[in-house]
């Protein structure tokens, strides 16, 4: 909402003028008649007469101002204020009230953003340092010019010249907590150490406040406070569960994510229910699919609720234009060679695994359990079928997830029903950003994971360089990449020499959930569909198995990695006399989600038993350096996480040892043994964690069993032997 107007100033100025004194008088007294009848425009019309009269009259330049706002034109406002800040360069309460109107007008539609904004308000701080609004409207514009990590350094400042005040800690806290909660949009934000202090102690002195006493239990959440972001969210639904009907089933759907993140997945289950009777809209389809995703495997409901809660988000897209959806009525396409036969006009397609797609693999005797069998663990997979795409023409990209879409058509391709929407931009005002080479898109969920990085979009990049890249007839194509800094190990990658071709070829997907790139010559891409006649029941219906590449994947990943070490020189001698050395790799969570509660007694008890055998893997090394370390491994060993993903580097033979959660939901690793032809334990009568959560303490009895465990799995490696893998 924009301020009250600052009143037309009604005393004269004694400066003087060219004119007779008693004629400005006049036209001075027309402009406040005018203001005061509500005849916007002709006090605009004299308030400017009086500007090219009086040009150094610094009050008839906000009362000008002022008019052009009851007008509506709020450009035409900030035109005069950057006027005024230029002419006044020292005058504090016109740069500050300058700075104010950025900040209040610059989410509104239509307004044009002037490029010194930033500038008039950082000199508005310099000019009154004292004055605390200054702070907060400097904040409010660098967070509307996407500059995150300036806006909390500013709000730092202000929290460090007024402490405990709650007109700074307030918006302070508010920021931390959105960011959190939308991190994926800003990765590269680097926030306080001190975040849930600084909500808690706002919170303690608002208690009145039910805004930031949520968004102090977004904080715990998303840090994964969960106990404490919990008992928030109780505490928010008993002092202000009465007053809106609407904000307490929010909150309710956001307290069932949260319980379910806490291991707590009955309540969750039962919170999501009775947000769904209340309303089935997204948040809450979105909520409850979550609830049944992280609590049951292969769970058919939560698939349901996912594939409602999908097509939901596809009916509220509200773009209807000439060059996105002529039509406004927009539609999924889940398969590739339907889409290619309907519409061959946009889109062909070359099937890359003729020779394995849709062919079983894994085994049954596959993994061996030491302990209780996991519910519903997978031991046969059907081969997904790959394909590399070429959408001809004028096709899209938009969402932190590089979503394709053109002629009113979403392409969900891997991730099926799971395509992820949240962050695609839905409305026709998103700025288009025009790109007139060829491309390739390796845009996908999560490249800032490591797993997601190494097991999806670099298996999709290489078949990429291979079917495209590489290519003389394509030395033109680009590629797509994320913001510098968002994914670290992408950016590793591709300072490979190996990736050394690229250098001038790429194009960064800047800003994604705010923009939209339009490619006018077409875009290729790299995907996998499952079978639609999934005979295994082990990758249709399932949340998870969207996100559990093809065997086709590691035929190419471990190659690479492997030649690029021999290439170096890098590669392990098994034959070596210390080839026993580090051979096996224990992958340490510690501080971490799924990180045993005695991490440091672990590794202490296993380096005692194994010696120089085992090297506790810590993460910190080179991305080269890491793949040599599993290269050399015999057994891989540790808890669900993305680390184990470097199990794709190992050779032939090694074997996995993990310890499940509880309950085991998501199956990738079972999925990438069984792609490599490899072997795994699970360890089930180890106590396992929730998805989100931490293991107990590891006993002494159960680091014994484990100890166990990786000495039989080091007898049943064959690494560096001449051997074959009985494959269905």
């Amino acid at each position: 909402m924009l301020p009250s107007l600052v009143a037309v100033v009604v005393c004269f100025a004694r400066i003087a003028f060219a004119i007779p004194h008693h004629e400005l008088e006049d036209i001075f007294a027309q402009a406040k008649t005018a203001f005061a009848d509500g005849n916007y425009p002709l006090a605009v019309k004299h308030f400017r007469t009086l500007k090219e009269l009086l040009p150094d009259w610094k009050d008839n330049y906000v009362n000008l101002a002022s008019a052009e706002l009851q007008t509506g034109n709020v450009n035409a406002m900030l035109q005069i204020y950057k006027e005024a800040v230029s002419k006044f360069s020292s005058d504090g309460p016109i740069h500050s009230r300058y700075c104010e109107l950025l900040a209040k007008t610059g989410d509104m539609a239509g307004v044009e953003r002037p490029e010194d904004g930033i500038q008039a308000c950082e000199r508005a701080v310099s000019l009154d340092t004292r004055l605390k609004s200054n702070y907060l409207y400097l904040a409010e514009t660098l967070k509307l010019a996407g500059q995150v990590n300036q806006a909390l350094v500013v709000y730092a400042k202000a929290d460090a010249l007024f402490p405990e005040d709650a007109e700074i800690l307030r918006p302070y806290c508010a920021y931390i907590a959105d960011i959190m909660d939308a991190f994926f949009n800003h990765p590269t934000a680097r926030l306080p150490t001190n975040g849930y202090e600084i909500c808690a102690k706002v919170a303690e002195m608002l208690p009145e406040d039910s805004d930031i006493l949520q968004k102090l239990a977004v904080a715990l959440k998303v840090g994964m406070q969960h106990e404490a972001a919990i008992a928030v969210y109780e505490l928010w639904l008993q002092k202000f569960g009465n007053r809106n009907l609407k904000d307490t089933i929010h909150i309710k759907a956001t307290l069932a994510k949260t319980l379910i993140n806490g291991g707590k997945r009955d309540r969750a289950d039962e919170l999501a229910k009775e947000c769904l009777a209340a309303e089935r809209s997204r948040s809450h389809l979105n909520a409850a699919a979550l609830v049944r995703a992280i609590g049951w495997p292969y769970d058919r409901l939560g698939w349901e609720l996912q594939v409602e809660e999908t097509n939901a988000t596809i009916n509220s897209i509200k773009i209807r234009n000439e060059k996105i959806c002529p039509s406004g009525k927009w539609r999924i396409a889940l398969n590739y060679t339907e889409e290619a036969e309907l519409h061959p006009e946009r889109l062909s397609i070359t099937l890359l695994n003729s020779d394995t797609a849709h062919q079983t693999y894994g085994r049954t005797d596959d993994p061996t359990f030491i302990g209780p069998l996991v519910p519903k663990y997978p031991h046969l997979f059907l081969e997904k079928a790959v394909y590399l795409v070429l959408f001809k023409k004028d096709v899209f990209l938009t969402g932190l997830n590089g979503v394709v879409h053109a002629d009113c058509t979403v392409y969900a391709g891997s991730h099926h029903e799971n395509i992820g929407l949240q962050t695609f931009s839905m409305t026709d005002d998103t700025p288009i950003v025009e790109i007139h080479d060829r491309a390739v898109s390796i845009m996908l969920h999560q490249m800032q994971n490591y797993y997601h990085w190494v097991a999806e979009a670099l298996p999709k990049l290489l078949l990429l360089r291979e079917h495209v890249l590489d290519k003389p007839e394509y030395k033109d194509v680009k590629v797509i990449v994320p913001s510098k800094g968002v994914a670290k190990t992408l950016e590793d990658t591709l300072g490979m020499e190996e990736f050394a071709f690229l250098k001038d070829r790429l194009i960064t997907f800047a800003n994604p959930t705010s923009t939209r790139y339009h490619f006018t010559k077409g875009l290729f891409v790299v995907d996998w569909v499952h079978a639609r006649d999934d005979v295994h029941g082990t990758l249709a219906e399932s949340q998870w198995a969207v996100y559990w590449p093809p065997k086709h994947v590691h035929s190419i990943v471990r190659p690479f990695f492997h030649a690029a070490l021999r290439k170096r020189g890098t590669f392990p001698d098994l034959t070596a006399a210390n080839m026993n050395d580090q051979t096996i790799v224990y992958v340490q969570r510690k501080g971490g989600v799924r990180s045993f509660a005695n991490e440091d007694q672990v590794c202490a008890y296993l380096s005692q038993r194994f010696g120089k055998q085992i090297l506790i893997h810590t993460g910190g090394e080179g991305l080269l350096r890491q793949v040599a370390v599993f290269a050399k491994a015999r057994v891989v060993v540790g808890n669900h996480g993305a680390g184990l993903t470097n199990f794709m580097f190992t050779q032939p033979g090694a074997v996995l040892v993990t310890i499940p959660k509880d309950p085991m939901v998501d199956f990738c690793f079972a999925n990438m043994v069984a792609g490599m032809g490899e072997r795994h334990f699970v360890v089930s009568e180890i106590p396992g964690a929730h998805y989100v959560g931490s293991y107990p303490a590891l006993s002494a009895k159960h680091m014994e069993l484990l100890g166990n465990v990786i000495e039989t799995a080091y007898q049943v490696s064959s690494v560096g032997e001449i051997r074959g893998h009985d494959e269905l």
